[in-house]
């Protein structure tokens, strides 16, 4: 240890590679959903333009298209989301009911 080396750094070393790794693949996971919400705007796009050709028989599938992705979205909420019992259980924490109160009401 005389060469100015604690006993924590080589922890230090390996814990700055790893958020540098860690923010590597949060922005290309990042860049990748932003890819896929342009692919799904270009997809939303060339439906409606498809179906103004169609009239009638065209405005139902945009309606049932739209009624399909509202049901699937409500049932990812059902199927993810934390219950009012879980989400009170989550509050209870003192650091988390702290850090909730000063971010709410600041």
């Amino acid at each position: 240890m005389t060469d100015g080396e604690g006993p924590g750094e080589g922890g230090l070393l390996a814990l700055a590679l790893l958020a540098l790794v860690s923010g590597a693949v949060a922005g290309f996971v990042g860049a990748i959903f932003r890819l896929a919400l342009g692919q799904a705007d270009q997809l939303r796009n060339a439906l409606i333009a498809w179906a103004h050709g169609k009239e009638a028989a065209g405005f139902l599938l945009v309606i049932a298209v739209c009624a399909g992705a509202t049901a699937i979205a409500g049932w990812l909420v059902r199927r993810y989301s934390p219950t009012r019992r879980e989400a009170a259980s989550l509050m209870s924490k003192p650091f988390c009911a702290a850090s909730f109160r000063r971010s709410r009401f600041a």
